[in-house]
């Protein structure tokens, strides 16, 4: 039975992100080496991975194409803002499908899917999930994390937050599951 993912922002070839977010590869060579072979090893062929932007750093199809040609399973793209080519041209790469957001009811649950974290989205207060990348890092400053939790049900999929590795969808909705609702007009 096949599986989904999500991630985000792997960023292959692109060199400065290393120094960025203190990826810890030494080069843009290791770090496309180690995002390819952690995907390969949890996604196989029959997969489905959503990926929430920031693909690759290539401005060509032909770069990107190289990079998506060398990953395991279906790959949708969510776009990000350093995903510069058009849509048509990343179905040409090999996505199957391009959106600038997503929604769609998976597990039984409502489920957003862009590159940027929002304050509310469809349904938030009514127990639907929220899946972003954008963030390199979380923030621990208590005031940010209390303006941003219109619902605990969000995740971060970013490949930095999540061991350079895409995420099972079906375990983070589980965990997102026994998070409480958090209806804004509820203090």
């Amino acid at each position: 039975m096949s599986k989904i993912f999500i991630t985000s922002d792997t960023h292959f070839s692109h060199k400065n992100i290393i120094k960025y977010c203190n990826r810890p590869f030494s080069s843009v060579e290791e770090m496309n080496s180690v995002l390819t072979d952690n995907w390969n090893s949890i996604v196989s062929k029959d997969d489905l991975v959503i990926h929430l932007g920031d693909f690759s750093f290539g401005r060509t199809i032909e770069s990107i194409k190289n990079h998506l040609d060398k990953l395991n399973g279906n790959k949708i793209l969510i776009l990000g803002n350093h995903d510069a080519l058009n849509q048509d041209d990343y179905l040409k790469c090999g996505f199957s499908h391009v959106y600038s957001k997503l929604e769609v009811n998976l597990y039984n649950h409502l489920c957003v899917f862009c590159h940027f974290q929002m304050l509310h989205w469809n349904r938030s207060e009514h127990g639907s999930m929220h899946f972003y990348g954008h963030q390199h890092k979380e923030s621990n400053k208590d005031e940010d994390i209390a303006k941003l939790n219109a619902s605990n049900r969000r995740f971060n999929a970013g490949v930095d937050l999540n061991s350079y590795k895409p995420v099972n969808l079906y375990s983070v909705i589980k965990m997102l599951d026994e998070k409480p609702t958090n209806a804004f007009w509820i203090k």
